[in-house]
């Protein structure tokens, strides 16, 4: 929502984005700092912190330059998509639990995602866009399969300096971003706005990922990945009817009681 409100109210160019995510991760670095992060890590944490870090740098990047030129609906499809990566790792590497329901729920769960976020109309993409969208895929699944390796391992307490390791690794991309990007500057360029919407919504990120890692290592990620991601989505819709009493089309309510039931079938393992 801050984001959304930055990018609607600003308009940022490329700069902005960069000095946005710049002041995002440095205030999540200094609240991980906060939260206690301990005075050893290991090459573990330090490697997969990395991974996170890219991929996540990745995905973001990737859904700027992709929302620029194609839909914006499609572009956040694709990044929930990605939550098929992480969600079958589990089966495959961690030999985790694997039923025909939970099956049933993976697909119903996609279908809901789809049927919710779908756009209107002809869209006519490029196949330019299809590897800029595809990357936003592989970007978002593999930092949860990161988060995953570091929760299967002896380091899984680290998660602090985990986050720590990543937001520092972001902050520096953002900055690297921002030097290489000169040109592009808006006129004007509101400079407080930018660092206050981007400190509130490192507070928020710094929160979230604690919460999520944590989740990511003690439950299997054919529940955790869907039900986070597509549940978030269906709160989303939900939070638009009751609060902002906005009317679902009837698109999207079959895709948010798909959503439900999904949820239902991913939560036991039949």
């Amino acid at each position: 929502m801050i984001y959304d409100r930055f990018a609607k109210t600003m308009r940022p160019g490329a700069r902005e984005i960069f000095r946005f995510n710049a002041a995002c991760y440095g205030t999540a670095a200094l609240a991980a700092l906060c939260m206690g992060p301990g005075s050893r890590i290991s090459a573990v944490t330090v490697g997969t912190a990395v991974w996170y870090a890219l991929c996540v740098f990745t995905f973001q990047a990737m859904s700027v330059a992709a929302m620029r030129s194609g839909s914006m609906a499609l572009v956040t499809l694709f990044g929930l998509y990605g939550m098929i990566i992480p969600s079958l790792a589990g089966p495959v590497f961690w030999k985790e639990p694997f039923g025909v329901g939970q099956a049933a729920g993976m697909v119903l769960m996609l279908l809901s995602v789809g049927l919710i976020s779908g756009g209107k109309g002809e869209i006519r993409l490029s196949a330019r866009w299809g590897m800029m969208a595809f990357l936003c895929f592989l970007g978002s699944g593999f930092a949860g399969v990161a988060e995953k390796v570091h929760q299967s391992t002896d380091a899984r307490e680290e998660k602090n300096l985990f986050l720590f390791t990543a937001f520092v690794a972001m902050l520096i991309l953002s900055l690297a971003g921002l030097l290489v990007c000169r040109g592009g500057e808006k006129q004007g360029a509101d400079l407080r706005k930018t660092a206050v919407l981007g400190g509130a919504s490192g507070l928020i990120v710094a929160v979230f990922s604690l919460v999520n890692i944590t989740l990511a290592g003690n439950l299997d990620s054919l529940i955790y990945y869907p039900v986070a991601n597509g549940g978030s989505l269906l709160l989303t819709v939900a939070a638009s009817v009751l609060i902002l009493r906005e009317k679902p089309s009837g698109r999207q309510t079959a895709g948010f009681l798909a959503g439900l039931a999904a949820i239902l079938l991913l939560s036991f393992p039949i």
